[in-house]
């Protein structure tokens, strides 16, 4: 997906980081280190399907200035992840996004324009999730794994 990036022609912008690359099931927020372990039981108790998801789209989105990829298509159970870890953080009493699934990834952030370009063949497996925290530094996000969860079988164990 970085190689993707690489290859695209934006006005302005600031290309994301090949490290930085991510995809969001579920925006939590700020939240008390002491809620980690309420969130991981209940990211390890979900019983879901791994999947593909095909990015097969191109776009930006012109207010916001984001260069994103995403899927035409998807997946029923990357769609169940989602829909299960936004119940159980809403169980949790944590804020959660109510607009619907929508895959996809930032590709630049703060772009004007992006030339015409052929959507990616790119397909991602997705054999995982992750717990992730982020911190703000001066030349974005710092992404820090905090745990890992396994999706098909076996999945409500966690890696």
């Amino acid at each position: 997906m970085a190689d993707y990036a690489a290859g695209l022609v934006c006005q302005g912008g600031r290309r994301i980081g090949g490290d930085r690359l991510h995809l969001t099931l579920a925006f939590i927020g700020s939240v008390a280190r002491e809620r980690r372990p309420a969130i991981e039981a209940m990211a390890a108790s979900l019983d879901a399907a791994d999947f593909v998801l095909a990015f097969d789209r191109i776009g930006l989105w012109r207010r916001s200035g984001i260069v994103w990829t995403g899927c035409s298509v998807v997946p029923p159970a990357a769609a169940g992840l989602a829909a299960s870890l936004r119940d159980g953080l809403a169980a949790l009493e944590l804020p959660v996004e109510r607009r619907a699934f929508r895959p996809h990834v930032t590709l630049f952030r703060r772009a004007r324009g992006l030339a015409p370009a052929e959507p990616p063949a790119l397909a991602w497996a997705c054999r995982e999730f992750v717990l992730v925290g982020s911190e703000l530094e001066a030349a974005g996000a710092r992404y820090r794994v905090l745990a890992r969860f396994g999706l098909g079988a076996g999945a409500a164990s966690g890696v």
